[in-house]
């Protein structure tokens, strides 16, 4: 599929995960093609998915300090 998954939250906690999907595309339509598919993905009944946050960061724009792993 073409992107990057890494577990950014708490580590102890045995049934829950944060995750973190980075994708990078020439155009904003081929991040949203790959978002289409790993929300496909998330939405699979292997597991339940509690929250789903997504944003998309353009040229040249930084994510907040709060928001900085």
């Amino acid at each position: 599929m073409g992107f990057s998954v890494s577990q950014v939250g708490p580590t102890n906690l045995v049934q829950q995960a944060w995750l973190t999907a980075t994708f990078i595309s020439g155009s904003e339509a081929g991040v949203n093609r790959m978002m289409d598919q790993a929300e496909k993905l998330l939405y699979s009944p292997d597991w339940e998915l509690v929250v789903l946050e997504m944003d998309i960061l353009g040229n040249n724009e930084v994510l907040p300090e709060w928001e900085h792993i």
